[in-house]
């Protein structure tokens, strides 16, 4: 069953973004790629699936009863109808729907009897609507974590960036390896350990002190992928906060042209004052968990080595992480989108129906804050309502 859209606007203005922390274009990747030479690791096996973009979405009323999901924001497959004009529509499906593979047969092209890439890509599928973004960081060590090699094109990081991160990361594991393992004092053993730590191969390190603190050893990779996450973004928060507030500037300043009527200019001013008043109580809802974070384990472990505090910091870091992600995750989108659509513009003016529609994006992205519980993802929608899926 098909699903009639409006327009298709907002997914023809993806077509040369390759990524962002809401978007993963597949589509231009995978075209780039196989325009090179040599032998190619494609993202996925199934090659309907590397045509396609993925994307943190909010779900809207109709589609959780079209595709029973009951969360307020899900990771989305759309799949084009035609690969160089994605104005022109497509399909789309939900990670999360129930009968995903029924329509990954249909639709995508899977075969039934390709048990061993079906099995690889229906992985990879599932961890990606876990996380809590699409952060090129993120998604290079998701896929380290589950074993999967593809093409590093596919993250739009250098390995001097990549090497920054994980350093700036890893200092933070320092006091839990001087503790935890006997190494207090001595620096580079500890870093060692660290390092270690790093690996999800070597999960098994922490066994013992997650042992000790009665926490479940199965815990050990979700704990140590959602404490990565979650620095990735701490070390993130003041540049992404920085960028918002000029972003939001820049939005009240624009130059628009072409309003119907005062009232759509006054409804307009109305949803910036929304957006930039969502994104506040987001970014409240951030700093609280920032500042929970350097609590419990900068100032009650590292500064007065209590065990409790730790085992406060590992529980709380899968939570910590999603509502850190999507904040700032969003952020970042929103951020790199704007700058993508004002930059186009002859002029630096923008059509005022133009201007709406990216509003109400920005307007369906934000408002964590006030959901009734916090959601594993909170995603920004830049496609109007595409044609669904619906096996």
């Amino acid at each position: 069953m098909k699903k009639t859209s409006k327009e298709f606007r907002n997914m023809g203005n993806l077509s040369n973004i390759t990524s962002t922390s809401r978007v993963l274009n597949l589509n231009l990747l995978t075209q780039r790629l196989l325009k090179t030479e040599g032998e190619h690791e494609t993202f996925f096996k199934n090659k309907s699936l590397n045509n396609t973009l993925i994307l943190k979405s909010i779900v809207q009323p109709a589609d959780k009863i079209a595709f029973s999901i009951s969360q307020d924001n899900a990771t989305k497959l759309f799949k084009p109808f035609d690969r160089n004009d994605l104005a022109q529509g497509g399909l789309f499906a939900f990670i999360a729907q129930p009968n995903l593979m029924k329509a990954l047969q249909e639709y995508f092209g899977f075969q039934p009897d390709d048990n061993e890439n079906n099995d690889r890509d229906m992985a990879i599928l599932q961890e990606l609507d876990r996380i809590p973004s699409l952060d090129p960081f993120l998604l290079r060590e998701k896929m380290t974590e589950l074993g999967v090699t593809v093409d590093k094109s596919y993250f739009q990081i250098d390995e001097m960036e990549w090497s920054r991160i994980k350093d700036r990361i890893i200092s933070d594991f320092v006091p839990l390896a001087q503790m935890a393992f006997g190494e207090k004092g001595k620096n580079d053993a500890a870093r060692s350990l660290a390092d270690k730590i790093w690996d999800p191969k070597q999960t098994q390190l922490l066994k013992p002190i997650l042992k000790t603190l009665d926490i479940p050893e199965d815990k050990a990779s979700e704990i140590i992928f959602s404490w990565k996450g979650l620095l990735y973004y701490k070390y993130q928060a003041q540049d992404s906060h920085a960028d918002l507030v000029k972003m939001l500037n820049e939005i009240e300043s624009a130059r628009i042209y072409g309003y119907s009527s005062i009232e759509q200019k006054g409804e307009t001013q109305k949803t910036i004052r929304a957006i930039r008043a969502s994104f506040t109580e987001d970014w409240k809802l951030c700093h609280r968990h920032l500042a929970s974070y350097e609590k419990n384990y900068i100032e009650q472990f590292v500064g007065k080595q209590n065990p409790q505090a730790l085992k406060q910091t590992l529980m709380n870091a899968s939570e910590i992480f999603d509502v850190l992600g999507t904040v700032i995750g969003s952020t970042k989108h929103c951020v790199s989108y704007w700058r993508y659509f004002s930059g186009s513009r002859i002029g630096g003016r923008i059509a005022a129906d133009d201007f709406d529609a990216l509003l109400d994006d920005f307007r369906k992205g934000t408002g964590l804050a006030t959901m009734a519980r916090a959601p594993t993802e909170r995603a920004i929608s830049m496609d109007d309502d595409p044609k669904a899926v619906k096996a």
